[in-house]
């Protein structure tokens, strides 16, 4: 019983220095240091499109460029993320959704695990393009959790959220 206890603290604690490692070789560059194949991956893919801000992260030996990009449209501006590696390919895209734009099962299981949440924050989040695309919503209230659009839940830790601040 305590080997058990044992094993599962020293797994939560790797997983959680892992995750800490991660997010700290994640560092701001400037725009003008984007390689030229994220630069015009992202004017092909949203022509509209501004680069508000990159950073770039090793993962697994692979560099990304994670980016906040701004479309305006009319009086509008839509804000979202995108996640390209170095050679212009879409790891992930993650966008502002709306609870009336999420499936049906995605919500009842949300529902199900957490009955009294009433409009937590939620992002459409793709990973990979084309046909090998993975679509997920990301919740956000106290809790982060993706759910796939089958309605499996695939993840889920505690956040702190700023309250009265959007992301």
């Amino acid at each position: 019983m305590h080997i058990r206890v044992a094993a599962g603290f020293i797994l939560a604690t790797t997983i959680a220095l892992s995750a800490v490692w991660s997010f700290a070789q994640s560092k701001e560059i400037p725009l003008k240091d984007l390689p030229a194949k994220v630069s015009d991956a992202v004017k092909a893919k949203w022509p509209k499109a501004k680069i508000v801000r990159a950073e770039a992260q090793k993962d697994k030996g692979q560099t990304l460029y994670n980016l906040e990009l701004a479309e305006a449209s009319g009086k509008q501006q839509r804000k979202f993320g995108a996640t390209l590696t170095a050679d212009g390919k879409i790891d992930e895209v993650q966008e502002p959704a709306k609870l009336a734009d999420v499936p049906k099962p995605v919500l009842a299981a949300l529902a199900k695990k957490y009955p009294t949440i009433k409009k937590p924050r939620v992002d459409k989040v793709t990973e990979g393009e084309g046909a090998a695309a993975r679509v997920m919503y990301e919740f956000r209230f106290g809790t982060q959790m993706r759910i796939d659009s089958a309605g499996k839940t695939l993840d889920e830790i505690e956040i702190e959220l700023d309250e009265g601040k959007e992301e």
